[in-house]
């Protein structure tokens, strides 16, 4: 029987096929899981936990397909497109962009709630979000519909059409603003999202399906954007007229009459038709120079009515030297987008769907294939058709500085100059296959240097790389030793590359697929991405993502993943615009992870200015908004640190300063307060000294002493007097009563800058959009028991400064059978025995392990000096397990992490004994 201690270090090769189970002999297998759920495999070999996701906003309508699309000006300008049925929304810095607000002056405690909101200009069944308001809380931070709309007010029903039933909340006070999404009507319906190209430039974003004309979206500000039919200048063009029809003109300038001679060689003899309209004409006059015009209108199957948009023509003689355009209603439009060489590039039209058209050199609207005396120059357009003995319908086009690559139903191709070193132009171009795997209709990714694409059946994906050697481009199969990761089918990708280089993926069964990816390493590694939350009424099944994008934050320090995610909440299906928080840093402060989905966070700090030296300390806060007796939790003060991560109790507020005194109130009990002066308390044995300062709160009866500071005076062993106070005018004392110390700050730092205050609450609201759900909680760095949302609220068990909420989720680790320790050659197949497991983690707390997701024990983080009212602090370093494991051939290290907190697992290293047979 042979012992041995083997360690596995790396895990950078993610979760691999049940299909390389059996070859251990692969460089895979030994950086390869078995399963690899809600954790990230990083480039350097350990795994970490995936972050939760925050959640944003509903889609318009929940009861739809919804895409979402990248937008990036620069760093600092970047946004998503919420693409929908019939409409556009936009995002920006995590939050979705709304129109000005409008000022609410009163609402109503009735049913429905009715708005006052002067001049509002809202339509029954515009989307509201209401914020701001003082008293009626309950409205605020929440998405309604406008109902029964009159010149000054409204009623909200729910994003469902149920009136909003407000008998039961706290009456309006004053304030509130009322703002609708920045919205865009699209003719782009819901079936048609997925086949939508895009490529940008700038301000403007190019759109292309095969359905629709081109089009493209124009930001001029965070709040003004339009969509448009793109307006082509001279072309593309079909190739000159080869047959006998004419066409004639009837005037030489403006809105002309075009006769052609015959239906021969037009539309394939059938003539002119009314899907024409919006189509080009290029035509050459009399004195051999061309002009454009555009089809406004068809008389017959001869003769339609055009504009001519170009130059003027000399005569309108009869001439056989035209050319119709490539794209209209009749023939179809471009499927895919791209620019390439500073050329705006199309491909993929129906009638033409091997065709690609080129733009004019940094013109990228004009596609005029000669000058107009028909000379031929480097700048014109032109177009390339892919020479193949069958239809290979471009699908995609991705630029690269080896050409223009093209996708396709039957294989890949480039389009490059016919000679090396050059540029693409009319006269120096040529398009050859490069593979023939064949590619889906979806957008690739660039990564790196190559671009990673999806082959036909939507279960591979494929990099598309240039070889110097080969001087051409290689596609292998990234998907070879993890095929099972994508067996339902591929929808959309998108590429982050910071803070690890990820491939994200949204698969058929709404699974969130990653692939780590390091072409210079020989890295990929999969990893699946279960959403917290429910598909269906009952279902086991997760929430299921149906679009991903990614664009780089405001800095551009890191890539934001957004997503959308499809749940059923509280009896209906919704659909939420949610982000990937960062991912976790040992530079963050621990009361920052985040680690539940579809999550809000609680945090809302008053800034610091100034802290005294004394007793009690005095914190400068301008217009703080702190009550006496609130519980305020105080962090990154600089200078006075001894302040920091410490909870007070608020007393004698003013303005702009507070008081601190200890949160935890003395160990005695108020039981009397006279209505005299001075004001004497009786307190048995309370053990106060004559000169210290308390604050007192929580008295009944006599509330006019609640809240402030006092000074101890005349004490006896069961009284004392509060100096200075004259209470002849107070209400007489009932009951109750607690005391607190004064925080001595005397022989504290001195207070330098910064710092925030906090207040610790018991009750949390807005979350209404996890209404009936049991969620996941962290409180000031400590998971907190679950609670069930009720009335968009949950109740804590202990008030809290700085909470996050969400829907919890699993992230699983487990390794593949180990094969170590035989001493006849492998030890597949043979029974081993693990005594005991170390398990190398880095800034992690919770979890559990054992040999199986059925036979889990809680990992142990906390010693027995750890203070019991403070969360435990990440944990650095190696956890030793005992292993209650018997002999078997299928031996596991299952490790799951289920609370809200971090794990990143850098080895384990099991103790283990392996028996030969």
């Amino acid at each position: 029987m042979a012992k041995v201690s083997p360690i596995q270090n790396n895990f950078n090769g993610g979760e691999i096929s049940p299909l390389i189970f059996g070859r251990p002999d692969l460089d895979k297998y030994k950086t390869g899981l078995k399963t690899c759920t809600n954790f990230v495999p990083l480039i350097q070999g350990p795994v970490e936990r995936r972050p939760g996701t925050k959640h944003i906003n509903n889609v318009k309508d929940s009861s739809k397909s919804t895409r979402l699309v990248r937008f990036e000006f620069s760093t600092t300008q970047a946004y998503v497109l919420e693409v929908g049925d019939l409409y556009m929304r936009f995002f920006r810095d995590n939050a979705r962009i709304h129109e000005a607000d409008t000022t609410i002056s009163g609402a109503t405690a009735a049913n429905p709630v009715v708005i006052t909101d002067t001049g509002h200009g809202y339509t029954n069944g515009d989307e509201v979000y209401i914020s701001g308001v003082v008293g009626m809380t309950e409205l605020n931070g929440k998405n309604y519909l406008v109902a029964n709309k009159n010149t000054n007010d409204f009623e909200l029903t729910d994003l469902q059409g149920t009136n909003i039933n407000g008998t039961g909340y706290t009456a309006y006070g004053s304030a509130g603003t009322a703002s609708t999404p920045v919205e865009l009507t699209t003719t782009y319906a819901e079936a048609d999202l997925f086949q939508l190209k895009f490529t940008q430039s700038a301000d403007v974003l190019y759109i292309t399906h095969p359905s629709y004309p081109p089009r493209k979206l124009q930001r001029t500000s965070h709040t003004a954007w339009s969509i448009t039919d793109l307006t082509f200048l001279d072309g593309p063009f079909l190739n000159t007229n080869a047959g006998a029809t004419t066409f004639t003109l009837s005037g030489t300038s403006g809105s002309v009459n075009v006769t052609a001679s015959a239906v021969t060689d037009v539309n394939d003899g059938d003539g002119f038709k009314t899907t024409d309209v919006g189509r080009l004409i290029r035509w050459k006059d009399a004195a051999g120079n061309w002009t454009w015009l555009t089809i406004t209108g068809r008389t017959s199957t001869t003769v339609v009515v055009a504009t001519i948009d170009g130059p003027n023509a000399s005569a309108t003689t009869a001439t056989v030297n035209w050319r119709l355009g490539v794209w209209s209603a009749t023939t179809g439009y471009p499927a895919a987008v791209m620019f390439h060489q500073d050329r705006l590039c199309f491909g993929g039209g129906v009638d033409y769907p091997q065709r690609i058209e080129f733009s004019r050199t940094g013109d990228f609207e004009n596609f005029a294939p000669t000058t107009e005396d028909g000379t031929v120059v480097d700048d014109n357009g032109f177009s390339i058709s892919l020479a193949a003995d069958n239809v290979n319908a471009i699908r995609w086009m991705a630029d690269d500085e080896k050409g223009l690559l093209i996708g396709t139903v039957g294989g890949e191709w480039v389009a490059r100059p016919s000679d090396q070193g050059g540029v693409i132009t009319p006269s120096n171009r040529q398009a050859k296959r490069s593979s023939a795997y064949g590619s889906a209709d979806i957008t690739p990714v660039r990564a790196g240097r190559a671009v990673l694409f999806i082959q036909s059946a939507k279960r591979k994906i494929r990099e598309l790389a240039y070889i110097f050697e080969d001087d051409g481009f290689r596609a292998p199969d990234m998907t070879l030793v993890a095929e099972h990761m994508t067996l339902s089918g591929l929808v959309e990708v998108a590429w982050q590359s910071e803070p690890q280089d990820i491939m994200w993926s949204v698969l058929a069964d709404g699974t969130l697929a990653g692939m780590t990816y390091d072409r210079d390493q020989s890295i990929i590694g999969w990893h699946r991405h279960d959403m917290g939350g429910y598909s269906s009424a009952g279902s086991a099944a997760g929430a299921k993502v149906e679009s991903v994008t990614v664009i780089p934050n405001v800095g551009g320090t890191a890539d934001e993943v957004y997503i959308v995610v499809n749940r059923y909440i509280n009896g209906n299906t919704m659909r939420y615009v949610e982000y990937l928080v960062p991912y976790w840093s040992s530079d963050n402060d621990q009361e920052d992870a985040f680690y539940v989905d579809s999550g809000l966070t609680l945090d809302v700090p008053l800034t610091l200015t100034a802290a005294t030296a004394a007793k009690p300390c005095v914190v400068t806060s301008a217009s703080h908004t702190f009550s006496d007796g609130d519980v305020v939790r105080i962090t990154e003060v600089v200078g006075m640190t001894e302040l920091n991560k410490i909870a007070y109790k608020i007393a004698s507020k003013a303005t702009n300063t507070f008081e601190l005194f200890s949160n935890t109130k003395r160990a005695v009990t108020i039981s009397g307060a006279t209505v005299a002066n001075p004001v004497v308390i009786t307190a048995t044995a309370h053990g106060l000294s004559d000169g210290d300062e308390i604050s007192i709160h929580n008295v009944v009866g006599m509330v006019e002493i609640n809240g402030l500071g006092f000074t101890v005076a005349n004490k006896t062993a069961n009284t004392f007097e509060l100096s200075g106070i004259n209470g002849t005018g107070y209400t007489s004392y009932t009951s109750g009563g607690d005391m607190h110390n004064a925080i001595d700050a005397a022989a504290y730092t001195a207070y330098v800058s910064g710092g925030k205050a906090r207040e610790r609450v018991s009750t949390i609201t807005g979350l209404a959009h996890l209404e009936g759900e049991t969620v996941s909680i962290l409180t000031e760095g400590a998971a907190h028991p679950d609670k069930t949302v009720a009335s968009g609220a949950i109740t804590l068990d202990h008030s809290s400064s700085k909470v996050h909420v969400g829907l919890g989720y699993n992230s699983d680790f487990e390794t593949l059978r180990p094969d170590f320790g035989a001493k006849d050659g492998t030890a597949q197949g043979k029974l081993v025995r693990m005594h005991r497991v170390i398990v190398r983690f880095f800034q992690s707390l919770g979890g559990k392990i054992g040999p199986d997701s059925s036979n889990l024990d809680a990992l142990h983080f906390r010693e027995g000096g750890d203070p019991m009212d403070t969360a435990v602090a990440l944990y650095t370093g190696d956890v030793e397990e005992e292993w209650e494991m018997e002999y078997s051939s299928d031996a596991h290290i299952f490790i799951r992490q289920d609370q809200p907190l971090p794990m990143t697992i850098e080895a384990v290293m099991p103790q283990m004994s392996t028996q030969d047979r």
